[in-house]
């Protein structure tokens, strides 16, 4: 098993390989981030940051961190519920 970390902060992506095909990447993230407005007008919270990631055809990966760390606001860029502040799916 690899383990890739990536910049959600503090959480991380475990990667578990089964039955991979090389050179296809099915979800590809380029430079994503994601900022929310802050409450009352406050500071802007960047719940993703820089995210590059590559995930191939038959790679699974689990989501694990922190309350807070970005991994529901991941999924929701992965499946288009949210779209990205900046940065390309």
């Amino acid at each position: 098993m690899q383990l890739k970390s990536v910049a959600i902060r503090p959480a991380m992506l475990l990667l578990a390989d089964f039955c991979l095909v090389e050179g296809i990447a099915m979800i590809e993230f380029h430079g994503v981030e994601k900022e929310f407005p802050g409450r009352g007008g406050g500071a802007a919270v960047k719940a993703l940051d820089g995210i590059d990631l590559s995930i191939g055809r038959g790679e699974i990966f689990g989501i694990i961190g922190r309350s807070g760390a970005g991994k529901s606001t991941l999924i929701r860029v992965v499946n288009m519920l949210e779209r990205p502040t900046s940065g390309r799916v």
